[in-house]
C-alpha cells in the first residue's frame, strides 16, 4: 500500500530527527510526495529539521509549503492553524514584526490556536511600537473564554500596552483588573 510506504518514510524520518540525525531524517520526507496526505507532516518535519540546524530561511520555506498544502486540501485545518502560530513566533523570534503578525492574522478565528495567534499579534504590535494595536489585541484576548496562558498573560501585558499608548485611565482600570 502506497500510503503504508509513505507513513513509513514518516516515520523513519521522525524517529531519526529524535536522534538528532537531521539530514538522514530529511532523505526519509523527501521520498513523501506533494500528492500524500502525510505530506504537510513531513514539511513541518523538514522545517523543524532546518530550524534545529540554524536554517531559518529553508525552514520558513517548509512551513509555506505546509500551509500551501493544506489550505488547497482544506483538510487538518487545526494542523494549519498550528503551523502558522509557529511560523509566526518564529518571524516574531528574527523580529520580522510585520510578517509575524500577517501570519498570525492568518490563523482561523474558530481554531484552538487562536489565543497564542492573538498574543503574537499583540507582541509583534507592541515591539513595532504600535501600543494602541497591541492593547486592542491583548484587550481581545483578555475577554476569552475559558482562560488560558495567553488570556492570563493578556491581563498582564494589557496595562503596560494601555501605558505606552498613553491611556492612563485605562491602564489604572486594567492593572486594577490584572
Amino acid at each position: 500500500n502506497l500510503s503504508d510506504h509513505h507513513y513509513y518514510h514518516l516515520l523513519m524520518g521522525y524517529a531519526l530527527q529524535n536522534l538528532k540525525q537531521h539530514r538522514q531524517a530529511l532523505k526519509f520526507y523527501q521520498e513523501i510526495p506533494p500528492t500524500s496526505p502525510y505530506f504537510s507532516h513531513v514539511k513541518l518535519n523538514e522545517g523543524t529539521a532546518f530550524l534545529r540546524q540554524g536554517w531559518w530561511t529553508e525552514a520558513h520555506i517548509e512551513f509555506e509549503k505546509a500551509i500551501k498544502a493544506l489550505d488547497q486540501s482544506k483538510e487538518d485545518t487545526e494542523l494549519r492553524n498550528r503551523i502558522l502560530v509557529v511560523l509566526g513566533y518564529l518571524q516574531l523570534n528574527y523580529e520580522f514584526y510585520r510578517d509575524a503578525r500577517e501570519t498570525f492574522r492568518r490563523v482561523g478565528l474558530d481554531s484552538g490556536a487562536m489565543n497564542k495567534a492573538l498574543m503574537g499579534i499583540g507582541l509583534a504590535a507592541a515591539y513595532q511600537k504600535d501600543f494602541a494595536s497591541a492593547a486592542n489585541a491583548f484587550r481581545i484576548l483578555a475577554e476569552k473564554k475559558p482562560s488560558d496562558l495567553s488570556v492570563d498573560e493578556a491581563y498582564l501585558l494589557l496595562p503596560v500596552a494601555l501605558t505606552e499608548a498613553g491611556d492612563g485611565a485605562a491602564a489604572a482600570i486594567a492593572y486594577q483588573q490584572a
